[in-house]
């Protein structure tokens, strides 16, 4: 019989972490008897660390651990794509390696999936600012996206139907789907062509103490591409597979969202970035312009004009806008946020395991 839930955990160079996120799962699934509701499968893209030898330890002692490892480095986005495909239950969570998970969680999700015929996606809202009058049930693919169109496709954050992925393979290849976001795609796709099948959102509390701020370091390009360009690239891409207001809805968000993005890409770009990461974001969002709307373009080219002044000029400029929009309390989380990632920054240029990073993306 089909398991109820794979959880897929896509991974490269990261034996460490994999082992201690394999070793709270195992732990939960031992102690509360789920090893015939769920697996776990790892695809591995083909590390050059020990990674296979950690799997091979687990496997001998858990039959529910399945494990696929790439020929080469197929990339990020493939690998996840991958570890979603290669699901065999009703239902896939994603896990990144540096995710860590509540010590009794699995078994509150598996009682969501059982608890519902029509679930097609499970959004867990734990952690979001946006609040929801539909927090703990039903809500509309449209007013999902309005509300959580970059939240939803996060690792550790929503759990949907393993066919929703594979229905959506048989329509494109690995090319034609998104840089960030294959998965969000692939849930928007699925509830959209599959009536029977609806979103639901639950305060399921699935993280706990995610290492992923302390091994991803931020910038400005990363969250130019993350959190705006491959936002709008990943409705574009469905666009024709959609109706228009889902769309429009998907469109509503990144408008809604773009003044904080705006903050977070310039307070990287000013305080944290080097000259040629400014340099490389500007030029990038200049030869994007032509897929935002004239609001969101007036916006952007405030940032490309931001980017171009000197730092001595830069720096106290919106370190004065800060303190003015958000007082001193702002200026300080500014502060320890900029004093966070320049200290990764130098621990990267120590490191020689990998495990600090920041985004790659496949295409430029």
């Amino acid at each position: 019989m089909k398991k109820t839930l794979t959880i897929s955990i896509p991974t490269w160079n990261r034996s460490f972490y994999l082992k201690e996120l394999l070793h709270e799962l195992t732990a939960q699934i031992i102690t509360y008897n789920l090893q015939e509701q769920i697996d776990i499968l790892v695809s591995n893209n083909n590390s050059d660390d020990d990674t296979e030898i950690v799997v091979d330890v687990f496997k001998s002692k858990y039959s529910f651990i399945r494990y696929n490892k790439n020929s080469s480095n197929i990339g990020a986005k493939s690998n996840v794509i991958k570890s979603m495909a290669l699901a065999e239950s009703e239902f896939v969570l994603i896990l990144g390696d540096d995710d860590r998970i509540r010590k009794d969680c699995l078994k509150d999700i598996l009682e969501i999936l059982k608890s519902k015929s029509d679930i097609g996606v499970v959004i867990d809202t734990s952690i979001s600012k946006v609040k929801s009058s539909h927090q703990n049930g039903v809500i509309k693919l449209e007013d999902m996206l309005k509300l959580f169109y970059w939240y939803i496709g996060n690792a550790g954050l929503f759990i949907m139907r393993t066919d929703f992925i594979k229905d959506l393979l048989n329509k494109f290849s690995y090319d034609e789907f998104n840089e960030c976001w294959p998965q969000t795609q692939a849930m928007i796709v699925g509830v959209q062509t599959n009536n029977k099948y609806k979103c639901y959102l639950h305060e399921l509390n699935i993280h706990s103490g995610s290492i992923h701020a302390d091994v991803m370091i931020y910038n400005s390009f990363y969250l130019w591409r993350t959190c705006s360009l491959e936002l709008v690239k990943a409705i574009d891409g469905i666009k024709n597979l959609v109706t228009l207001d889902v769309y429009q809805s998907a469109r509503i968000y990144i408008k809604k969202s773009l003044p904080q993005q705006f903050f977070n890409i310039l307070q990287c770009a000013v305080f944290v970035d080097d000259s040629d990461n400014r340099k490389k974001t500007y030029k990038h969002i200049s030869k994007n312009l032509n897929l935002f709307s004239t609001y969101e373009k007036a916006i952007f080219f405030v940032v490309i004009f931001v980017l171009y002044l000197p730092i001595s000029i830069s720096q106290p400029l919106s370190n004065l806008a800060i303190f003015l929009l958000k007082g001193k309390k702002g200026l300080d989380k500014k502060n320890n946020f900029v004093k966070h990632e320049l200290a990764k920054k130098e621990k990267l240029k120590l490191s020689k395991s990998g495990a600090i990073r920041t985004l790659e993306f496949e295409i430029e």
